[in-house]
């Protein structure tokens, strides 16, 4: 059985860089930024599951199982932001990481 089955609506996600920078490839000032402007939202709170840290960052994840082999943004605590590994994340706080029609 896979992670994503065991773990019910949550997807299990790992943190990716989108490069060595943190670049984006559109012009948002930052991965937060961006995150917010594609979700018409303020992150309130990190999108790892029962984390209630604050201080977030925007981060690029990919998920560890099935085909989809894209990026994604999601807010992150600074200390989940850090992490590298698995971690089970909300899926419905990820945005894609490409050009949106609300970027900048």
């Amino acid at each position: 059985m896979s992670k994503a089955a065991d773990k019910g609506k949550q997807v299990v996600l790992c943190w990716v860089k989108l490069d060595s920078k943190g670049n984006l490839s559109c012009k948002c000032t930052s991965q937060l930024n961006h995150w917010e402007r594609s979700s018409n939202g303020r992150a309130a709170k990190c999108a790892v599951i029962a984390c209630r840290r604050g201080h977030l960052v925007g981060a690029g994840v990919k998920k560890t199982e099935g085909p989809d082999e894209k990026y994604y943004m999601a807010p992150l605590c600074l200390f989940h932001s850090k992490e590298t590994g698995e971690f089970p994340v909300d899926e419905g706080m990820l945005v894609p990481a490409g050009k949106q029609k609300t970027c900048r």
